[in-house]
């Protein structure tokens, strides 16, 4: 299975006494690194996390975590990083560094419980982002085969177009319509058009995560070549920004996207992952980048 990125924000924390060898580990782990912290996983694990952090950094165990059902018990480290090539690579264990000595284990731990980069955030949250805009997509395509059935025009009709123009134009022009229904599925309609002209079969979003820093509040933005893509095909570009010095259009999606929940889309604005991070649609007369 794939490796779990678990968020620190709603991090389920156990209540249960931990093995007095993970509680020595534990302790040695925090020595190096004054800005970790550790809480209980379950019966013989421990997160790993900093609190000003969006993802743990992985989990550390004693216990057998092996594949045997009786396997001597172990110290062990889980990490995005770690790659056990005893195990395959569909496996939990393929994470995982394990060894009944806690000093290696304790060298591996420092190496690969690293903070995650923006970058790698990005992955975590792109099948979200992904999922949402792909629920908005087909429900805009619904509503609009629906009010295109409704208006008596062609589903796949060639002369739509022209006929959509007019519509909208007597529509902005503030015509009533003598059949109000016909007009409610005018306006529809047009609705529906409008917004799926925001999502195109390729969707460039700007991800966005402000953080602070002993100096100052600061935003990093990775422009997102299609959102809607599980594969980058090249890096994102990333800028680092004084957040309050963000550009206008950023902020104020931003300021929508704080009105909202953790997991809400909106359309033609963004998703919101959480109070610090978003994904954001971008504008076609976007100049700051």
């Amino acid at each position: 299975m794939p490796y779990e990125h678990t968020p620190v924000a709603g991090l389920h924390i156990a209540t249960r006494t931990q093995p007095y060898q993970l509680e020595e580990f534990a302790q040695a782990l925090r020595r190096t690194n004054r800005k970790l912290k550790t809480e209980p996983r379950d019966d013989t694990s421990m997160w790993v996390y900093a609190d000003d952090e969006l993802m743990t950094r992985g989990w550390i165990g004693h216990g057998n975590f092996g594949r045997a059902r009786h396997g001597q018990n172990k110290f062990v480290v889980s990490a995005r990083s770690i790659t056990n090539c005893k195990y395959a690579d569909h496996s939990v264990q393929h994470h995982m560094k394990m060894s009944v000595n806690m000093d290696p284990v304790l060298k591996a731990a420092k190496g690969h419980l690293t903070k995650y980069t923006t970058h790698e955030v990005e992955r975590v949250y792109r099948r979200a982002v992904r999922e949402k805009v792909n629920n908005k997509r087909d429900t805009l395509r619904s509503q609009e085969l629906s009010a295109l059935s409704s208006t008596g025009l062609s589903v796949y009709g060639t002369s739509n177009g022209k006929i959509i123009q007019e519509l909208r134009h007597l529509v902005m022009s503030g015509h009533t319509f003598a059949d109000p229904q016909f007009g409610q599925d005018v306006q529809l309609l047009l609705e529906a058009k409008e917004a799926l002209s925001c999502l195109p079969n390729v969707v460039p979003m700007d991800f966005v995560h402000i953080y602070p820093t002993p100096w100052e509040t600061r935003a990093d933005i990775l422009a997102v070549p299609d959102a809607l893509s599980a594969f980058y095909g090249g890096t994102p570009t990333q800028l680092t920004w004084v957040a309050e010095e963000l550009p206008e259009s950023v902020m104020g999606k931003i300021a929508v996207m704080q009105m909202c929940e953790d997991g809400q889309y909106v359309d033609g604005v963004g998703l919101r992952v959480n109070e610090s991070t978003f994904y954001l649609h971008k504008e076609s007369d976007d100049t700051w980048k």
